[in-house]
């Protein structure tokens, strides 16, 4: 009998000491850290991060070493999760992390979601943003709830921008859609609406008839909007591409073009003269036009910049002309270009030049290069594998 005490005294002090290893040095798995929540009173924060990312690297520092950092995290019940590695696969999927990193996201012990933020600049920042989170534990679903009984502005405000975050774009549409509706006529927030819109076309996930409607309603409210045109007919021309729509676009380039014709900033001048070379390839559909109006954009001498081969060679290959001389000049700029994530910029825009052309393999191998000069970049990842089954 007092043998199978000690057995029962014994297992009870491993466990006991099992688990205060656990709570000083954090959880390792996303049971153990529901546990620790539980048992703490704590919310769990997620820190999703992938490899090659400097702002994951640095967070990864200042969680160990600045005493600000670890004092605030003692708050919660921290677990680190590499998105593409054991667990950090499947909880991506559950919290949609997205692709800019890290991504923080503060949920319960339950796993509902309470707040979320993207990306981690130093101590300061990220303490703000924590206490911030931890001001208020109203979960998602709670806020949802309270949104279809009685709407209040600071919660739909917060599900618009969670959805965006999150990539979820019909949602936050319709969510930018009712918080204009509360805060009109006091605020305009039909541009939030047209860019969630963009967002859901180019994903796929409405069609672009949804898109055209978002920015008539920008048009049809100039005292608002105007200062948005430029913009909008930018965003409307690009999903057009992709969407093979670009025979309607005519409306919205020419607001675009009327709205940003007396701008003298080197932003606007530049956005004027992108409409004018859109609306010469597209409405009066004369490619030689176009060419000509956007190489005079780019200034004299610019056939003697490495700087000015590749913003010429981007713009060929976005609206899929002179893909021949465009990768003549990104090849010459990435010759010239420095190591790191400046020319891995360039090889991926000359592997998918190449790629265009009909020469998948160097474009492999300059994607491949650009990979190792730029591991941050995963999402280019999932073109490289599309052109390995190809």
């Amino acid at each position: 009998m007092r043998v199978r005490k000690l057995s029962i005294l014994i297992a009870l002090i491993v466990i006991t000491l099992s688990t205060v290893s656990v709570l000083a040095q954090g959880p390792e798995t996303f049971e153990q850290a529901c546990a620790i929540s539980i048992r703490s009173q704590r919310p769990i924060l997620l820190e999703f991060y992938r490899d090659g990312c400097e702002s994951c690297e640095l967070a990864a520092r200042e969680t160990e070493s600045e005493t600000t950092v670890i004092k605030a995290l003692q708050r919660v019940v921290h677990l680190p999760l590499n998105v593409i590695e054991g667990e950090g696969i499947a909880l991506a999927e559950k919290y949609r992390p997205g692709i800019y990193s890290p991504v923080f996201i503060l949920i319960n012990a339950e796993g509902d979601v309470i707040s979320r933020w993207t990306g981690y600049t130093g101590a300061n920042r990220f303490i703000r943003s924590l206490n911030t989170a931890l001001s208020d534990m109203t979960t998602l679903d709670e806020r949802i709830a309270r949104c279809k009984a009685h709407p209040k502005a600071l919660d739909v405000q917060f599900l618009a921008k969670y959805y965006y975050d999150t990539q979820e774009f019909v949602k936050a549409r319709d969510y930018y859609r009712q918080l204009h509706t509360l805060n009109s006529p006091t605020l305009d927030l039909r541009y939030q609406v047209f860019t969630a819109t963009a967002e859901a076309v180019w994903n796929n996930q409405l069609s672009f008839d949804e898109l055209l409607w978002a920015a008539d309603d920008l048009i049809d409210n100039p005292a608002t909007n105007k200062q948005h045109f430029g913009r909008m007919a930018q965003i409307v021309t690009k999903v057009a591409r992709r969407t093979g729509d670009t025979g309607r676009i005519k409306k919205y380039l020419t607001a675009g073009i009327k709205s940003t014709a007396t701008l003298s900033d080197d932003a606007g001048v530049a956005s004027h003269r992108d409409l004018l070379t859109d609306y010469a390839l597209y409405v009066l559909v004369d490619t030689a036009e176009a060419v000509s109006v956007k190489q005079r954009a780019l200034g004299d001498s610019w056939e003697t910049d490495p700087a000015r081969y590749f913003q010429y060679a981007e713009w060929c290959f976005q609206r899929g002309i002179n893909l021949e001389e465009a990768e003549l000049y990104v090849r010459t700029a990435t010759n010239k270009a420095s190591e790191g994530k400046f020319k891995a910029k360039h090889l991926r825009l000359l592997a998918k030049i190449c790629h265009a052309l009909g020469k998948t393999d160097e474009a492999i191998t300059l994607g491949e290069q650009a990979m190792e000069q730029d591991p941050s970049a995963s999402y280019f990842l999932s073109k490289l594998d599309k052109w390995r089954e190809n």
